[in-house]
């Protein structure tokens, strides 16, 4: 066991605001100040059309917090239940700070719990509030 943030979203995610939340992302995620890398802890964060991907660096990485425009191979009717066990190291604020994003793009379609309190996650809407206009409204399932 250990400190998880969790996500339930559809199958396949309208294409549209999956890439503005991507975009969001983008340009959020660097205000955090968290060095980000790729899905296993090295090389870059990816944001694409189809995927954004990303861990900590080195050691501070844990588990690759991934959300994927289409998660194959998964009935349409039943929602994905997903999750990134953070251990609360540095990059769960990105993690944090991307669920609020995508929770606000995609409304009730993306239904976001946590191991954690809600309050735990105020620095996390701070900065897409201050950084993005929303998230401020934010909160946990």
């Amino acid at each position: 066991m250990g400190y998880t943030q969790y996500w339930r979203r559809p199958p396949r995610l309208p294409p549209g605001a999956f890439g503005r939340a991507v975009e969001d992302c983008r340009r959020v995620l660097p205000e955090t100040r968290v060095p980000l890398a790729g899905a296993h802890g090295t090389g870059p964060p990816v944001f694409s059309s189809d995927a954004i991907l990303f861990n900590g660096v080195g050691a501070a990485s844990l588990e690759t917090f991934a959300i994927r425009l289409e998660e194959a191979g998964r009935d349409a009717d039943r929602p994905v239940f997903s999750f990134c066990k953070t251990e609360r190291r540095p990059y769960d604020l990105a993690v944090q700070v991307a669920l609020i994003v995508f929770n606000h793009h995609l409304g009730v379609e993306f239904r976001v719990s946590s191991d954690g309190k809600d309050a735990d996650w105020d620095a996390a809407r701070r900065l897409c509030q201050q950084h993005l206009g929303y998230g401020a409204d934010f909160r946990l399932d």
